[in-house]
Parts: C-alpha cells; sequence; structure tokens
C-alpha cells in the first residue's frame, strides 16, 4: 500500500507538472500571436511562432525548408522576431535562431 501511493502521489505530481508546462507553452503561443498580428505583417510570422514550438532551436535554413520558403525570405521574416526579443540568434555558420522563452516554458518542475 506505501509503494502504491508513493507511485500515484509521482504520477499526480509529474502530470500536474506536464498541464502547467502545457498552460505556459499554449499562453506564451498566443502571446506571441497576437504581438505579431497586424495587417501589416507577413503571413510567415505565425507559421514561424508556431514551428517554435516544435523545434526552439532552428538554422535559418531550417525554417525556410520547413514552411517552404526561401532562405531570404525567413530571414527577413525572423527579423521583427529578433527585433521584439522573442528569438536570439546564436553563431554564424550555420546561425541558429533560439526562442529561449520557449525552451524555459519546456522546463517542467
Amino acid at each position: 500500500r506505501i509503494w502504491l501511493d508513493f507511485f500515484l502521489r509521482a504520477v499526480t505530481a509529474s502530470a500536474l507538472g506536464t498541464i502547467r508546462m502545457v498552460e505556459a507553452m499554449q499562453d506564451l503561443q498566443q502571446r506571441y500571436r497576437a504581438q505579431f498580428q497586424t495587417a501589416r505583417r507577413s503571413a510567415l510570422i505565425p507559421r514561424i511562432i508556431d514551428l517554435a514550438f516544435e523545434l526552439p532551436v532552428m538554422t535559418i535554413s531550417e525554417i525556410a525548408t520547413r514552411t517552404g520558403t526561401s532562405y531570404q525570405s525567413a530571414a527577413n521574416n525572423i527579423a521583427p522576431l529578433v527585433a521584439a526579443g522573442v528569438a536570439r540568434e546564436m553563431g554564424s555558420h550555420p546561425k541558429l535562431i533560439v526562442f529561449e522563452e520557449v525552451l524555459e516554458a519546456l522546463r517542467v518542475e
């Protein structure tokens, strides 16, 4: 009985942590989408934002491939995300695009 109680508490704690993580990810994704949802913005930015929740660290080439756009188009659409602090560029060859808040939201406590 003691072992079963311990096991059930561990499962409950894990499930609650996962729920908190999913809710944090959903809130963050909605916030990013609202922040960049204007008539003058490219339709590619929301696609990049959604992709960031699948791959929070990627190259511009990966973004271009996964969104079916050119490297230049992907780079142009990353620029406003970097300027707003949503993404950060790291390195140079290949340059990594890092969505740090997404990585942070993935932590289960």
